[in-house]
């Protein structure tokens, strides 16, 4: 928009000029006149024509000026309208794609969650359809167990499916990551990149039904054998048939070595046993089969030497307790971290009332679920 005032402006300010300079003269031509000096009358007569026009015009374009000015404010007003008219239509534009965004958001909230309860109501059908003497395996999802037991509630694993298929933001200052999303990730902060949900959730699925399967394959076997269908090759106890998952943990674990020369250091960033290892202990693996030991090793008397309130201080949802480190899980005094939102209680750890006891006041003074329970458990 051009302004029309700024150049009737600058003509005003050179007649205003010519108008004092022509005013400056009046005084000397006066002076001659008075002074009777010739042709002084003529020309103060014509120097006063020319002050009275330089005034008029002065006049004028002061006039002009202040018409020019109010023009060039109600160019601005309308520039202004304009604008805000089209600045409105783009912020409605907007409203309206949002509201399009949050439909589709609401609509896939609503599918997540109908999905949902069909994947929970699947999980709780599980223990009702356990063939008859088997027993569930412990088994935890993703890399160091951070996505939490393979079938719980599985929060976890659905955080940080968010977080991994965030899309980016195009000013590249992060991710567009769901608001409740954020708080939820303490426990994966120091991995580097996160694996597909689906593909470590169908991974221990797979090592949770091969168990299960060598266990109904022994029982059928043993009910054969007691029934005379099939022969008694070998004894039992020289060709062990299967290991119960909890007790090829406890195995696994005590067989790592406990002196610092053998270079055993407890890390605590790996908090479960791997899958790998899992599937070696109940014999998926080509590993020769080891002899199940008589009973669990009794856990560390460091770890029981103190009380139930020292040991479990400062655990949190997120954090294990003060008292753990390279000595070992302040819950059983074993190597492996039994922290009831990492690992939990394997099976032979449920043997010992000592671990039990323990596992139930951290649950209690944290404020977590206990799975472990009575009622929990008949549930």
């Amino acid at each position: 928009m051009t302004m029309r005032s700024p150049g009737v402006r600058q003509k005003l300010e050179a007649a205003q000029a010519e108008l004092a300079a022509l005013d400056a003269e009046v005084a000397a031509l006066t002076l001659d006149d008075t002074e009777d000096k010739p042709g002084a009358r003529k020309a103060l007569t014509a120097h006063r024509s020319n002050i009275q026009a330089a005034e008029r015009r002065v006049d004028e374009l002061k006039r002009a000026l202040a018409l020019a000015e109010k023009l060039d404010r109600q160019a601005a007003a309308t520039g202004a309208v304009r604008m805000r008219d089209e600045q409105f239509t783009a912020l409605k534009q907007q409203f309206s794609a949002r509201e399009k965004a949050a439909e589709t958001v609401m609509k896939a909230v609503a599918d997540l969650s109908a999905a949902y309860g069909k994947f929970s109501e699947c999980s709780l059908n599980i223990a009702s359809v356990m063939p008859s003497g088997t027993v569930l395996p412990t088994m935890s999802i993703g890399p160091n167990g951070i996505y939490g037991p393979a079938l719980g509630p599985c929060g976890q694993l659905i955080l940080a499916e968010l977080w991994r298929i965030a899309p980016e933001r195009r000013d590249g200052a992060g991710r567009y990551v769901m608001p409740f999303v954020r708080p939820g990730l303490e426990l994966m902060k120091d991995v580097a990149e996160l694996p597909a949900g689906i593909d470590e959730l169908r991974t221990a699925d797979q090592a949770i039904i091969a168990n299960i399967s060598q266990q109904v394959e022994h029982l059928n076997e043993a009910v054969m054998r007691a029934a005379d269908m099939i022969e008694d090759t070998a004894p039992a106890a020289d060709v062990p048939l299967s290991r119960p998952f909890g007790e090829a943990l406890v195995e696994m674990a005590h067989s790592l070595p406990q002196d610092p020369s053998e270079a055993a250091v407890y890390d605590r960033s790996r908090q479960t046993l791997s899958l790998g290892d899992a599937l070696a202990a109940v014999g998926m693996a080509d590993t020769a089969p080891v002899a199940k030991p008589s009973q669990p090793p009794p856990p560390a008397s460091a770890a029981f030497a103190m009380s139930d309130a020292d040991a479990i201080a400062g655990m949190s949802f997120e954090d294990c307790a003060k008292a753990c480190g390279e000595a070992g899980c302040a819950l059983t005094g074993g190597p492996r971290c039994s922290h009831p939102l990492k690992g939990g209680l394997t099976k032979s750890d449920l043997l010992r009332p000592e671990i039990v006891s323990r596992y139930a006041a951290a649950c209690a003074a944290t404020g977590m679920k206990n799975i472990h329970a009575p009622a929990e458990v008949a549930a």
